[in-house]
């Protein structure tokens, strides 16, 4: 949607503008993603359902593994490299804090928090506002 194709849009020239500088292009790509501060994790309630999760934690870029998203020329090349962890089969919607969540739930926050190295600020349960909660401040 026109959303993402702007958001892409703004990454894509940030790094244009950190590769000009000298920095390379997969590293120049990472550094525009990491601009922002914090994560807003949508649609957690639709994990749900599932035993295990795929969480992708590197590319195979022609046998390279690469920890940074590709640059927009490398990415039709890579392919992701998946870590499995646990799902938590267990009803989510209800939950309007952190603690109100399966710990497997949390566990996988503070994967996604780790990887993306950003701290995850909301987090969404469903598709109504108040089913969006705060997790920092």
């Amino acid at each position: 949607d026109d959303l993402d194709r702007e958001l892409r849009d703004h990454i894509d020239l940030e790094a244009e503008e950190l590769m000009a500088a000298g920095l390379p292009p997969s590293e120049a790509r990472a550094a525009a993603v990491r601009q922002f501060g914090s994560i807003a994790l949508t649609k957690l309630d639709v994990l749900d359902s599932l035993p295990e999760l795929q969480v992708c934690v590197a590319y195979d870029v022609d046998g390279e593994i690469i920890h940074q998203v590709p640059d927009t020329y490398t990415l039709e090349r890579a392919k992701p490299v998946y870590e499995r962890v646990p799902g938590w089969q267990r009803d989510t919607t209800q939950a309007r804090n952190l603690r109100d969540l399966p710990t497997a739930a949390r566990a996988y926050l503070d994967r996604i928090s780790d990887l993306a190295a950003a701290p995850i600020e909301y987090v969404s349960v469903g598709a109504e506002r108040s089913e969006m909660f705060k997790v920092m401040g």
